[in-house]
């Protein structure tokens, strides 16, 4: 079901301002009914929960997925940091009225950021994918844990060669379009195929796409998110972790998240043994997880909410 909902929302000059934000769901949403909120990442679109969304339909999951400012059919802001964007979509949020203790959150890489700037929503749970959390700008840097110095972003060797001679933080800091080549290898990088793919790409080319990529990057650990997680109540946040990420170091989710707070205390999903074929799955999956991965995180998904 695709909608489109006014949100007002106040600027950096204390200016209160309206914009239309595009979202897809499961159907008309039933405050008093688990909800999962959906948010996508860098230069995508609600559709990376496509399939996870399709899955709500059949198992009675409420999920919202949006189309972040600036990103798909959403309206674009004059700039943007992660502060104004988690304030647009915290009274997005909040406009479904959704009842405590039912309203959930899922955030997939960059929109996996995204949850700690969005404030006043006590969330039932948190689901990150593609998502290494952070305290501050300093954690670019890395960290010293068990007495080496782990950083939280995997240095993929593939992404590099793909964006060369320029970096992928260059490449994802300009404000310029994408061109379809360098659109292609990054949504490509991802994972996707298809529809997908191809619907992505013409996302990632909009003009629109590239102030949001820079504004947001720039104040991507404004906020601590590692407190945020740690503050959770027990089992309430759930972390997804693709093996071939290509983003995200495994390293970094396992130590820097409390292990009181994980559902059944697994970076990697539910209580997967090794050699069970979805844990497998898991392992060679890629960034673009909730898509690649849909069977599999919706399973979690609906144990952590109802088991």
């Amino acid at each position: 079901m695709s909608l489109a909902k006014q949100i007002n929302f106040v600027d950096d000059n204390y200016i209160t301002n309206t914009i239309t934000i595009d979202y897809h769901s499961t159907g008309p949403i039933k405050p008093n009914s688990h909800t999962i909120f959906c948010l996508h990442g860098n230069s995508s679109t609600w559709q990376t929960f496509e399939r996870l969304i399709w899955a709500g339909q059949q198992f009675d999951v409420q999920m919202v997925a949006l189309d972040l400012p600036g990103c798909g059919d959403s309206e674009a802001l004059p700039k943007y940091s992660m502060k104004l964007v988690g304030q647009i979509v915290r009274n997005f949020i909040k406009s479904f009225n959704v009842w405590d203790g039912y309203c959930s959150v899922f955030g997939h890489s960059l929109g996996g950021h995204l949850i700690a700037f969005i404030d006043d929503i006590t969330f039932h749970r948190i689901f990150i994918a593609g998502t290494p959390p952070l305290s501050s700008p300093a954690d670019f840097a890395g960290r010293m844990i068990k007495g080496h110095l782990v950083h939280p972003f995997s240095p993929d060797d593939e992404a590099q060669k793909l964006f060369a001679p320029r970096t992928v933080i260059d490449v994802l800091s300009q404000t310029e379009p994408f061109t379809l080549h360098i659109a292609t290898n990054f949504v490509t990088h991802t994972g996707v195929s298809g529809h997908i793919l191809d619907n992505m790409v013409r996302s990632a080319m909009q003009p629109k796409c590239g102030p949001f990529r820079s504004g947001c990057l720039a104040t991507l650990a404004s906020a601590d998110q590692i407190a945020q997680l740690n503050s959770m109540p027990d089992n309430s946040v759930i972390v997804f972790h693709a093996g071939n990420d290509g983003v995200v170091n495994l390293e970094w989710l396992e130590n820097v998240i409390d292990n009181r707070v994980l559902f059944e205390n697994v970076v990697h999903g539910g209580t997967r043994h090794q050699n069970d074929d979805n844990y497998r799955q898991l392992r060679s999956s890629r960034h673009m997880l909730p898509h690649l991965c849909a069977d599999i995180v919706f399973d979690v998904i609906y144990r952590a909410l109802y088991l």
